[in-house]
């Protein structure tokens, strides 16, 4: 049977060259009693590698690999913090990241003192995309105890195979 392509209807959005750019995928119609295509889906990042995603003008979306380490962030905010001194932080941490040569991910956020949710995301998330850096401002964001700090750095350690880098190196 004869598969011909098809523009799919449907905008992905893409980092390319540092901006997002809607695209079309053009994919392949299958019919689906042929016992090759069978059950075959297709990948839409797989087919954004391939060259297969195109631009709304017919061109294919030049994708840049990510040659540098995944870092993520993670920080403490307390409710009385003023939203533009943790703005200032957002842009400390990701230009600390940056520095070190690392592609920054995103920030994981601990709004209520004494719990850990954005903690356990962060170790999940990191566990997931297998990176091995986290950043943060200083210890001080993982705990005010000292042997508190020690048990979450090690948890980090041991469970997701990260290290720490902080941005103020205060003793723990």
């Amino acid at each position: 049977m004869h598969v011909e392509p098809v523009v799919v209807p449907r905008l992905l959005t893409v980092t390319a060259r540092k901006r997002f750019v809607p695209v079309v995928m053009r994919t392949q119609r299958h019919h689906w009693d042929e016992p090759a295509n069978h059950g075959v889906r297709e990948c839409a990042m797989t087919a954004l590698v391939e060259g297969r995603v195109l631009q709304g003008d017919g061109s294919p979306v030049l994708v840049e690999p990510i040659l540098s380490p995944l870092a993520y962030a993670y920080m403490r905010v307390p409710p009385n913090i003023p939203d533009d001194k943790v703005r200032r932080m957002e842009y400390e941490l990701r230009r600390f990241a940056e520095g070190k040569g690392f592609c920054f991910g995103t920030i994981f956020y601990e709004f209520k003192c004494g719990m850990f949710d954005a903690f356990e995301e962060l170790l999940l998330e990191l566990q997931r995309a297998e990176a091995h850096d986290v950043v943060m401002p200083s210890y001080r964001h993982l705990a005010r105890s000292p042997l508190l700090q020690n048990s979450l750095l090690t948890r980090l350690e041991f469970d997701a195979h990260a290290e720490v880098h902080v941005l103020r190196d205060t003793t723990v």
